[in-house]
């Protein structure tokens, strides 16, 4: 499967490639084990496990949300 990564500088590029030849794996290979390592780093100073567990909205934010959305379904009449 192929994926497009924007904004990454053409020098940085070829570091990553060239890191990605140096430990002998392609670079989706390389790709995918540096996020695997990021992952552990992250379980070990207890981050990756706070963000996981935390709720992005509240209950009294997603209900403001809904009445805002219903509001300006109505200046659209998307009812």
């Amino acid at each position: 499967m192929e994926k497009l990564v924007k904004d990454v500088k053409e020098e940085e590029w070829k570091v990553f490639r060239a890191e990605a030849a140096m430990h002998g794996l392609k670079v989706g290979e390389f790709f995918g084990y540096l996020v695997e390592e990021h992952i552990k780093m992250e379980r070990k100073t207890g981050n990756w496990d706070n963000l996981s567990k935390r709720k992005v909205l509240t209950e009294k934010d997603a209900k403001k949300m809904k009445e805002a959305l219903k509001i300006f379904e109505k200046g659209y009449d998307f009812e």
